[in-house]
């Protein structure tokens, strides 16, 4: 009986990474990029003096890591050199995993975005304006200002189960 319990609780909570919601948040005025798996997985990039290091809680136990430490960073001489294929070939694996970034793309729902820009260009900041005003909705809101800020704000959301279909058509696709 209590195996049964165990099998069910770890199933229903299989089903819940694979049917939560996938959240990626990006807040460039506030510095703040986050990826949520909420109750499960939660990662920040958080500033930091040499760069920034990255911020994860796993099922609420926290983790620092640092991705630009020096124990990360390659040495200069240990680039490989390939040889270069004639120009125009892309080979079946490479359209198949053409093909599976396109629709990673699209498997990601807009939730909101906010987009305020400055290109510092007078003449393109007038042409955008009335692009932007005919793009903005309740979710979308795109502004341009002649002060010199660009900030975005924007909130993407996917699920695994649907990254994890994407991932067994492109192991389809490439072997077959």
């Amino acid at each position: 009986m209590i195996l049964w319990i165990i099998i069910s609780v770890l199933g229903l909570f299989l089903l819940w990474i694979l049917f939560a919601p996938l959240i990626i948040r990006v807040d460039s005025d506030n510095q703040r990029y986050s990826l949520t798996l909420p109750g499960i997985i939660r990662a920040s990039v958080v500033p930091d003096e040499e760069l920034f290091h990255i911020r994860l809680w796993v099922l609420f136990i926290p983790i620092k890591i640092d991705p630009v430490g020096k124990s990360m960073q390659k040495a200069d001489g240990e680039s490989k050199s390939k040889k270069k294929k004639p120009r125009g070939y892309l080979s079946k694996r490479m359209r198949a995993r053409l093909m599976a970034m396109k629709e990673v793309w699209h498997s990601f729902r807009l939730k909101k975005l906010s987009l305020n820009l400055d290109t510092d260009d007078f003449i393109l900041n007038s042409q955008l304006v009335p692009v932007f005003t005919t793009m903005n909705s309740r979710d979308v809101n795109l502004m341009v200002n002649y002060e010199g800020d660009i900030s975005l704000f924007m909130i993407l959301k996917n699920r695994m189960i649907s990254l994890l279909w994407i991932g067994m058509k492109y192991l389809y696709r490439t072997k077959y």
